[in-house]
């Protein structure tokens, strides 16, 4: 079957960096249906779907469950199952995002402008603990992610996974 654009062109030239509306609604829709599933919550669905959209992807299970307990909509049953579940809630929601940039590399097919083993300076703060004039190696390169992942110690097996572009832009090459 012929398309009538390629991928590369359907999907947006810049990397993803939020789930879309419509991904964060069928998450949050997913999560209040398995709360309800292991009896930790018998109120309506709407409310548990409200609460778990206002749920900071931050917090620990704890945290999550001390604030559901205090002020939401519905109501819950605090036990420890609820608690280890809720701790994935935001790793689970970023795995959407991260397979939204699989998806975008696969179309995209980004190229790394730098090499592993080569050696960069950091020409802008990258994060709070690597800044500028830090001399850091390139130690892998993940082309599924268009991600590099650098670190100060040339010889370490892995590093700080670190977006191509961000590193492009910040970051030249020393040597």
């Amino acid at each position: 079957m012929d398309t009538l654009f390629p991928d590369s062109e359907v999907f947006q030239k810049e990397r993803p960096t939020n789930i879309t509306e419509q991904q964060a609604q069928d998450y949050y829709r997913g999560v209040a249906e398995e709360i309800i599933q292991n009896g930790w919550s018998k109120s309506p669905i709407e409310y548990i779907i409200e609460d778990v959209s206002e749920i900071s992807e931050h917090d620990s299970g704890y945290e999550i469950a001390k604030e559901l307990e205090s002020f939401k909509k519905a109501s819950y049953r605090i036990e420890t199952p609820f608690i280890e579940f809720l701790d994935d809630f935001g790793y689970n929601k970023g795995d959407i995002l991260r397979e939204n940039i699989r998806a975008w590399a696969a179309a995209t097919n980004p190229q790394p402008k730098f090499t592993k083993g080569q050696k960069l300076i950091i020409e802008t703060d990258l994060n709070y603990e690597q800044k500028k004039g830090t001399i850091i190696y390139v130690n892998s390169i993940y082309t599924e992610d268009a991600c590099y992942v650098v670190d100060e110690d040339r010889e370490r097996q892995g590093g700080y996974m670190i977006a191509y572009e961000k590193i492009e832009s910040r970051c030249s090459v020393i040597e």
